[in-house]
């Protein structure tokens, strides 16, 4: 934080007209995010504008960057949820339009600050819940993490243009759970738009990608077979934690089949895995395992 007066005091709207929200399953924001806490708290922090991104850290006066490394805009929620490329949306998401001059003339001189807000709504529940499911870093301090790591561990490799920037750990993990993942899921619409009851997209990209962690590691190997180190070593903590938060699972049970035709499964690591193993054919059939931010293991 800056030398600067901490301004958090102004942030929120007092609300002493409208009713206190009832901890109750019947309230339609505890019915609907009530059963995940993470998401609970990601949609807390992503409406009320409170989570790191450049017009937060603008606000609360706070150290770091107030741009998005998209295209270096001033990085607003607005920005994150209809125009940043980074971030998956359906196509029919649009942002509202703004009130008339005079309405919102009147309505502030009137103190009427959330009836306003009503009429200019930023952000629609259903369509945030949507954004946030299918884009599990928004909002998360996982993101921050990785930001900062680009700017200071991959930026530089590139300013001294030098191709070693493309086969950073960080710029790998950017790659493929940030960069590629809009491009997979135009290819989801497109192979389940005939299914009734679709997959959820993060369960069909695991599949459809055979865990991302595995191709992380390939890509990394491949242009490292000098270096004899463990995903484990070469992976620092925090960015295990923004796999985590990207959900992708740090180790997986594998099925796998005997000549006998006999199902096995067996839980393993990236690191038990062999070269064979990555081009291997035919491949494992993989599924989630768990997701532990507080174990390497």
């Amino acid at each position: 934080m800056n030398s600067i007066k901490y301004c958090g005091h102004s942030t929120l709207l007092k609300q002493t007209e409208h009713k206190l929200i009832i901890p109750d399953s019947k309230h339609y924001f505890l019915q609907k995010f009530g059963h995940d806490h993470r998401l609970y708290a990601r949609m807390t922090r992503f409406m009320t504008g409170h989570f790191p991104h450049g017009e937060f850290r603008n606000k609360m006066n706070l150290e770091g960057s107030r741009m998005c490394l998209c295209t270096n805009a001033y990085e607003t929620r607005d920005h994150i949820l209809y125009e940043c490329p980074y971030w998956i949306r359906k196509s029919n998401i649009k942002p509202p339009k703004r009130a008339p001059d005079q309405t919102r003339q009147e309505l502030i001189s009137a103190g009427k600050q959330l009836e306003l807000q009503n009429k200019e709504q930023v952000v629609k529940i259903d369509d945030t819940h949507e954004f946030l499911l299918l884009n599990p870093l928004v909002g998360t301090f996982e993101w921050q993490d990785l930001m900062e790591h680009m700017q200071t561990d991959v930026f530089p490799l590139w300013d001294a243009n030098t191709s070693d920037w493309k086969y950073h750990i960080v710029n790998i993990v950017f790659d493929i759970i940030v960069l590629q993942r809009p491009m997979l899921y135009n290819e989801y619409k497109w192979a389940t738009c005939k299914d009734k009851c679709p997959t959820p997209f993060l369960q069909w990209l695991n599949s459809r990608t055979q865990w991302p962690i595995k191709h992380i590691w390939a890509k990394y190997r491949e242009h490292h077979p000098e270096e004899h180190q463990l995903f484990w070593d070469v992976t620092p903590d925090w960015l295990q934690s923004v796999l985590v938060a990207a959900h992708v699972p740090l180790k997986m049970e594998v099925t796998q089949y005997g000549n006998d035709s006999k199902e096995s499964k067996t839980l393993i690591h990236v690191d038990d895995l062999s070269f064979s193993d990555y081009a291997g054919s035919p491949a494992p059939v993989f599924r989630h395992y768990c997701l532990n931010p507080t174990g390497r293991r």
